[in-house]
C-alpha cells in the first residue's frame, strides 16, 4: 500500500484528483509483435485547442517500439512527435484531448527543504495500477564534498533525494526502472518540484529527482528558446494551421 505519512485521507484524495489529469502512463509496444512490452510515465506540460503536449524522458523511447498514452480517466490515445532535440533528455508528444480531461502541471518555483513532504503518482510494480505514494525530501541538493578541502565528490546538484516506498533496489545512481522514469514529484500544493530519474543502490526507498529549475532548463533546451512556453505555443498554432489547411 502507498505510504500515507501523516496526511489526512481526504487531503490525499483531493491531491490525487488535482494532479491525476496531468499524469499519463506511457504504454510501450513491440513494433514486431504489437504486444505490450512495458510502460513508463510522462506528464502534460500544456493544453491548447483539444491538444495536449506530453513530456517524456527519452529513455522510454526505443527504436523497436512504439508508444501510446493512457490517461487517468482510462482513455488511450495515439501520439505523434511534437518537438524533439538530441541535446535534451526529454522529448514531447502531441496527443488528442477531445474530452477536455487533461490539465497541465504547475511547475514550482519555490525551493524545497529537508524533510518536506512530497508525493508522486507512479506504478510500484508491474502488475499494480498507477497509485499515489507519499514521502519526504532527504536532501534538497545532492552534492557531497571532502571534509577538509570541501571539493565536490559527487555533484548532482540539479537533483534532490527523496524517500518514497516505490520500486526496488538497483545499482548506485543507476537509471531508475523504466516504469519510474518520468514520474513527477509534487509538493502538497500540487506543484511539480522534480521529476524522478535515478534510484539508490540497495535502497527500497531512496530516489533522485531532477529539480524543477533544472527541468525548466531542459524545456528551454528542448524547445530551443529561453521563453519555451511562448515557443511551444507558437509551434502548436503552426501545427493547428497546417491541420486546417489539409482538411
Amino acid at each position: 500500500m502507498p505510504a500515507i505519512c501523516s496526511i489526512k485521507p481526504k487531503k490525499l484524495q483531493r491531491l490525487n484528483s488535482l494532479v491525476l489529469p496531468s499524469i499519463v502512463t506511457i504504454l510501450r509496444f513491440s513494433r514486431a509483435t504489437k504486444e505490450k512490452v512495458g510502460f513508463g510515465l510522462g506528464f502534460v506540460l500544456h493544453v491548447w485547442n483539444k491538444k495536449a503536449v506530453v513530456i517524456v524522458n527519452v529513455a522510454l523511447i526505443q527504436d523497436d517500439e512504439y508508444v501510446r498514452v493512457l490517461f487517468g480517466n482510462g482513455s488511450v490515445s495515439d501520439v505523434e512527435v511534437f518537438v524533439d532535440n538530441v541535446n535534451s533528455i526529454y522529448t514531447s508528444f502531441l496527443v488528442e484531448d477531445n474530452h477536455g480531461y487533461c490539465k497541465p502541471v504547475k511547475i514550482s518555483s519555490s525551493e524545497i527543504g529537508r524533510g518536506q513532504v512530497i508525493f508522486t503518482i507512479a506504478v510500484a510494480w508491474e502488475k499494480m495500477k498507477t497509485g499515489m505514494y507519499t514521502g519526504s525530501v532527504i536532501h534538497p541538493r545532492c552534492i557531497s564534498v571532502k571534509k577538509l578541502s570541501k571539493e565536490p565528490v559527487n555533484d548532482y546538484q540539479n537533483f534532490f533525494a527523496f524517500s518514497c516506498p516505490l520500486g526496488g533496489p538497483v545499482g548506485l545512481l543507476e537509471r531508475a526502472p523504466l516504469r519510474l522514469i518520468g514520474a513527477p514529484v509534487f509538493n502538497l500544493a500540487g506543484e511539480v518540484v522534480g521529476v524522478t530519474e535515478m534510484v539508490s543502490k540497495e535502497s527500497y526507498d531512496m530516489k533522485f529527482a531532477r529539480l524543477s529549475g533544472s527541468l525548466c532548463t531542459e524545456m528551454s533546451m528542448l524547445f530551443e528558446d529561453d521563453d519555451w512556453k511562448k515557443k511551444m505555443q507558437q509551434k502548436l498554432e503552426n501545427v493547428q494551421g497546417h491541420s486546417d489547411i489539409n482538411m
